[in-house]
Formats: C-alpha cells, sequence, structure tokens
C-alpha cells in the first residue's frame, strides 16, 4: 500500500486522533505518535522525541556507570552477595539480597534503554514488533527489580526476631508479623514471573497488529497492555508499602525494647 493510500484511510476512517502510521508523514496532527516506539512519521513530536531520546541516552550512560560502579564496590570492597545466606532455614528459595540485586537488574535496565534508545535514532530496527517487544523487555527488566527488592525487603528481618518477641500481645505479634517462605517463594515468583511473561506476549501482539496496519485492533492490545502494566505495578507497590511499614515496627519494636 502506498503512502498516500495509507494516509486517505487514516484520514477518512479516523475522526478522533490515532496511532500515526508508521513511517508515514501525514502533516497533520489528526494522529499521534506513539513516543515508545516511533520517531518518524509524526506531525508534530518528532523533534521534541529525538531531543528526547538523545538525552535518555546520555542520562543512560552516566547512570550506567554510575550503577556499575556502586555494585563493583558493594560486591568487592564491602563483600556483599547477590543471594543471602540461609544457616538457620529460615528463608525460601527465593532469597535476593534487596540492594545488591537491584543494582543488578538496574545495571541491566539502564543499558539496555540506551541500547534502546540508540536503535530508535539510528532507525536500526523498523519492525513495530520488535520494537515494542525491545522496549518493554527494558521496563519488565526494571519492574523486577523493584519486585526481587520487595522479596529482600521481606526477608532483611530474619523470622528469628519473632521467637524473641512471643511474650508480645497479639496485637504486636501482627505488627511484626513475617510471611512463611513457601508464600514470599509463591509471591516472588509471580511478581517476578508474570510481568516479564504476560506484558511482553502484549507487546508482541500489538507491535505484530500495527506492522499489519491494524491500528484499531492495535490500540485494543496497547491498552491491555498498559492495563496490566498498573495491575502488576499496584501489586508490587503495595507490597513494598505494606511490608516496608512492617519493617518499620519490628525496628521501632526493637528500639523501645
Amino acid at each position: 500500500m502506498s503512502n498516500g493510500n495509507v494516509t486517505n484511510l487514516y484520514n477518512i476512517t479516523s475522526p478522533v486522533e490515532i496511532l500515526c502510521p508508521p513511517g508515514v508523514s501525514i502533516g497533520d496532527s489528526q494522529c499521534f505518535c506513539d513516543w515508545r516506539v516511533q520517531l518518524t512519521g509524526c506531525p508534530q513530536e518528532e523533534s521534541f522525541l529525538r531531543i528526547l531520546y538523545l538525552l535518555n541516552t546520555i542520562v543512560c550512560f552516566l547512570v550506567f556507570i554510575m550503577i556499575t560502579a556502586l555494585l563493583i564496590w558493594r560486591t568487592t570492597v564491602r563483600g556483599q552477595r547477590l543471594i543471602a545466606r540461609d544457616p538457620l532455614k529460615e528463608m525460601g528459595y527465593f532469597r535476593p539480597r534487596p540492594l545488591e540485586c537491584f543494582l543488578l537488574l538496574n545495571m541491566l535496565h539502564v543499558s539496555s534503554r540506551l541500547l534502546y534508545s540508540v536503535c530508535l535514532l539510528s532507525q536500526y530496527l523498523s519492525s513495530n514488533k520488535l520494537l515494542e517487544l525491545f522496549h518493554d523487555v527494558t521496563f519488565t527488566i526494571s519492574l523486577a527489580s523493584l519486585a526481587v527488592y520487595l522479596i529482600g525487603l521481606i526477608y532483611t528481618v530474619p523470622r528469628s526476631h519473632i521467637t524473641r518477641y512471643h511474650h508480645y500481645s497479639s496485637y504486636e505479634a501482627k505488627n511484626i508479623w513475617i510471611p512463611r517462605p513457601a508464600i514470599v517463594d509463591a509471591f516472588g515468583f509471580f511478581v517476578l514471573i508474570g510481568p516479564i511473561v504476560s506484558l511482553n506476549t502484549f507487546a508482541i501482539i500489538s507491535g505484530s497488529y500495527m506492522d499489519n496496519g491494524d491500528t484499531k485492533m492495535a490500540q485494543i492490545w496497547v491498552t491491555i497492555h498498559y492495563l496490566s502494566w498498573s495491575f502488576f505495578c499496584w501489586i508490587i507497590m503495595l507490597g513494598l508499602v505494606y511490608f516496608g511499614s512492617r519493617l518499620t515496627n519490628v525496628i521501632v519494636t526493637h528500639i523501645e525494647v
């Protein structure tokens, strides 16, 4: 289909704002660019998006250096491990050290964002399916870092801490409650594997529809994609708030004693 035919099709069938067809310059404001995967063919945003991704490339490079240096310092100089030891058998199979694993995954996130920005600016990848998948993988790595940090946060205070305060009232015991290792493992694998499988799958589906020119279905799957992102982000955020407050209660209780 020629550029003129594609342009006419989008102008006729779209009385409201829609995604601009990839690589086709319409020249008006009847469509909008998907900033995640599009730089060319945008009626108004192209210059802004290019500057944005150029700045993103520079910032990612600087942040990558800082995170890498901090991770090397903590693992080599301070002798911190990525996986927590469990001599008392208080933890499950999934026991990451919160800060070290958080830094490692965010180092991968920043480096992948750097590479993605370069690919987008150079137009190295032309397939929307590949662009959507690449874009989503970079952020699912970041989401995984939050999930890993959450699991590490749950295990920050050993379960043996509870046994030292068995004489507390039921209210105080509730305030220092820590879930069983099996529950932590199940929850951890859900918030870690769930986003990687579902979000990347939705990215491939929406990108495939966009490659085939079916923007209506693409928009539907993009919406599903965004809702799924919101779902997992809310779960992890609520988990951080909940277990963070529990950890605070334990620290306060320990100080008072």
